[in-house]
């Protein structure tokens, strides 16, 4: 599973130029003053937290956008205190009620520098462990709307694998990262075939991850400063 994650200067830097290279559907960038802004860096990406997603128009790979979506899945038709799944399992996100209809026409990349999973302590406790790539990691999610007082509320669930290599080491699953050429498939495929690929290639950039031991001061999420870089530095143990 994926329950933690960090996005960098490098991840804002891609989704910058995610934009540049098409029309932006969806703006992003909010209003000055608006208590929901996102500012990026952000070095521990938690459940509930608001993000910017990499969109496309399915069937038309000209058509990009960035929008903001908040991390757990609530389409319209779930109950107001219903369950936010934050993963989705890719052997079955294609055919999930919860998901399919998502997975079929509003599929998205999450960008990140890398993620954090955990192991259990000899003394107790857990530790973490943050899990990175030779550069930005692509991670594939599906997207919902859900009608607010505001308007509409955008949330998403990444897509998770069977872990591999070092994440394998770390636990038993993983976001089912993409290769940064595969992305416009991915967004444009039909449903069957982007299933497919997610197969293909989440084992090809499993083999670029490298993972070491960081602080336990992320293990609390309320304790902590999500924009301190320091939250990535490695610690020995």
């Amino acid at each position: 599973m994926c329950g933690r994650f960090a996005m960098d200067d490098e991840v804002n830097a891609q989704i910058e130029a995610w934009v540049e290279q098409g029309n932006n559907l969806l703006d992003w960038r909010p209003a000055a003053g608006d208590r929901l802004a996102v500012t990026l860096p952000i070095f521990s990406v938690a459940p509930s937290m608001r993000i910017p997603l990499l969109l496309a128009d399915t069937g038309h790979r000209s058509q990009r956008g960035v929008g903001v979506a908040r991390w757990g899945f609530h389409p319209a038709w779930a109950r107001a205190t219903g369950p936010r799944p934050i993963n989705a399992r890719l052997e079955s996100v294609a055919t999930n009620g919860m998901f399919r209809s998502a997975f079929a026409s509003h599929r998205a990349v999450v960008p990140m520098s890398g993620y954090f999973e955990w192991t259990a302590a000899p003394t107790g406790g857990k530790d973490p462990w943050y899990i990175r790539g030779d550069g930005v990691l692509f991670a594939p999610a599906v997207w919902t709307t859900r009608p607010t007082d505001a308007g509409q509320e955008r949330t998403f669930v990444l897509i998770t694998c069977a872990a591999a290599d070092a994440s394998g080491r770390i636990h038993d699953r993983m976001p089912a990262f993409l290769p940064a050429p595969a992305l416009d498939a991915w967004m444009s495929e039909p449903a069957a075939s982007a299933q497919h690929l997610l197969h293909t290639t989440a084992e090809q950039v499993a083999a670029t991850l490298s993972a070491y031991p960081v602080s336990r001061r992320i293990n609390s999420v309320r304790q902590l400063d999500p924009h301190d870089p320091t939250l990535l530095d490695e610690e020995n143990r």
